[in-house]
């Protein structure tokens, strides 16, 4: 199935075509200021505090068992009662802030939680440690706990099913002046990208459909925290109806912090993760180049493309198509040919065979 990415004619899309880039884009550099953006939020329900109070601690000293039971099902109400409705904003928020504001609470409800044994030796409080001190221990564990829901960045880069739209020419394609480039090849579902231009190693990255919703993105923390975060991926895929013409696909990489970090310290850490990635020089099947596009850079853009596939040894056809805006603000397709030499030899498709051409591109 080929799928479709609008482009304005910049630095941008030269270095994508030329180095056969990817790139993936953090919230603040999307259209949507609302597109990598939710909220977090604690369910009512008792049963997942237990669950979490029991999941793996990341080391001995960090087991929140060996001070209070999973089984207290007094303070697991409570629990439930202090963070119900308590949301965390995926962007801005901070879950540390989040359970310092219930502070005072949690410390009471721990300190007369405590388990009735002095603190063990693994423990990471001295075996005399008063309960004050082990509650206090309990809380920066258990914002540990909470962290593992939201531990991560998300980034994404879109694609569209449509080729032809002329909202999106306008908007994506610097009002109908940029290109549309054809990826093609797919194998199932998913995307191969390798993380440096000269790896022969490749990492799949799953293609999804964004559903258009009209509705808050709402994400569970406990659930998150204790079942797997694919409630995260889910809230990331939902867009309002007034995008739906995009008919966008989308595809994530993501950054994780580590949840000790989250618990213990307000400090952002940067991140050295790449978010440019490559993929094969012959995923790219054509180039529909937009109405207003001058001929010298539709010219540039071929040779670069037919360039990369000579030096890559791929074999060189690709398909170049020209456009015209008509008077009702439709964008059509007004002629198609295929590169077939590095001299920018062209076979061109006409009548019939072009109609054909675009059918089987699902250009429309």
């Amino acid at each position: 199935m080929p799928i479709f990415k609008y482009y304005r004619p910049n630095a941008y899309f030269e270095k994508a075509v030329r180095y056969n880039e990817i790139y993936f884009a953090a919230n603040h550099e999307l259209n949507d200021p609302n597109d990598l953006k939710a909220s977090y939020y604690f369910e009512d329900d008792p049963e997942l505090w237990k669950y979490l109070l029991s999941s793996e601690p990341i080391s001995p000293a960090w087991n929140i068992l060996l001070h209070l039971s999973c089984n207290d099902e007094e303070m697991t109400l409570r629990l439930n009662e202090i963070f119900k409705d308590v949301k965390i904003d995926s962007l801005t928020g901070s879950v540390r802030e989040a359970v310092k504001i219930k502070e005072v609470e949690l410390l009471e409800l721990f300190e007369r939680s405590i388990i009735e044994h002095p603190a063990p030796p693994d423990s990471g409080v001295a075996e005399s440690a008063s309960k004050k001190d082990r509650a206090r221990l309990c809380i920066l564990i258990l914002t540990e706990l909470i962290a593992r829901a939201i531990n991560h960045q998300f980034y994404s880069v879109s694609f569209s099913k449509n080729a032809l739209d002329s909202m999106m020419w306008a908007h994506y394609a610097d009002g109908f002046k940029g290109c549309v480039v054809i990826y093609g090849g797919l194998d199932g579902p998913e995307i191969k990208l390798r993380h440096h231009l000269m790896s022969d190693t490749y990492e799949a990255y799953p293609l999804r459909e964004v559903k258009y919703i009209d509705s808050d993105k709402l994400i569970p923390i406990l659930e998150c925290a204790t079942k797997g975060k694919a409630k995260v991926e889910e809230a990331f895929l939902q867009k309002n109806s007034f995008w739906k013409y995009e008919g966008e696909l989308r595809m994530f990489t993501t950054q994780e912090g580590e949840t000790y970090y989250m618990a213990a310290s307000d400090m952002e850490l940067k991140s050295p993760r790449q978010r440019i990635m490559h993929h094969g020089t012959n995923f790219i099947t054509g180039i529909i180049f937009g109405p207003r596009i001058e001929e010298s850079y539709q010219r540039y853009i071929e040779a670069t493309i037919a360039g990369n596939r000579e030096y890559a040894d791929e074999k060189l056809g690709f398909f170049s198509f020209n456009t015209v805006l008509e008077p009702h603000g439709k964008v059509k397709v007004s002629a198609a040919t295929k590169i077939i030499d590095r001299n920018l030899g062209r076979r061109v498709y006409q009548g019939e065979e072009m109609q054909k051409l675009l059918a089987d591109l699902r250009i429309t």
